[in-house]
């Protein structure tokens, strides 16, 4: 779902648009994460590293020109448990985006799924 956080956000053309859009344009055509390419996964998941884009590593939202694009009809909800900072929620594609995206990888501890609700 693609939607403004501003009142007046950049005019975007989400048919042609680059990068998240892009992105999120090849989830929805495709049906979701597992049915990509390896690059293309490698360049939706490229979107959702920690270091560089906290919120969307966390929230499954990216905040840009003025739009929000939430991708968490794609991702599923974990609960991981980190060494120095204890239990969070975090959105991602699988296990092993969420270890990949991680800033530090090696200081997860355990990862549990969470369901969807109904499910």
């Amino acid at each position: 779902m693609i939607y403004p956080f501003v009142e007046k956000p950049l005019p975007v053309d989400f048919e042609t648009a680059d990068g998240i859009f892009r992105a999120y344009r090849l989830l929805k055509e495709r049906g979701g994460y597992e049915k990509l390419s390896k690059e293309e996964k490698e360049f939706v998941a490229s979107f959702f590293s920690e270091v560089n884009r906290p919120e969307a590593y966390r929230e499954g939202i990216y905040r840009c020109v003025g739009w929000v694009v939430d991708f968490r009809p794609f991702l599923r909800r974990f609960l991981v448990c980190h060494k120095h900072y204890g239990w969070s929620e975090i959105w991602a594609f699988n296990r092993t985006t969420l270890r990949k995206n991680s800033a530090n990888p090696s200081g997860i501890l355990e990862i549990i799924e969470i369901p969807k609700r109904g499910a």
